[in-house]
């Protein structure tokens, strides 16, 4: 799997290659878990990105 660029209300905060890893950056940054169900629940993937909508 390619890296793909993690977007979180269309800002860029990092790169991942699955769900799984979008989760990991975003639990560090909101300092809570955040599992991939819920990181997939609140984005979608598209060819160049993970794009994530989610309240601080």
């Amino acid at each position: 799997m390619r890296r793909k660029t993690l977007y979180l209300n269309d800002v860029a905060i990092g790169s991942a290659s699955t769900w799984h890893e979008v989760a990991e950056i975003l639990t560090k940054l909101f300092r809570r878990v955040v599992t991939s169900r819920q990181a997939q629940r609140h984005g979608s993937e598209g060819p160049d990105g993970f794009y994530v909508t989610m309240p601080r």
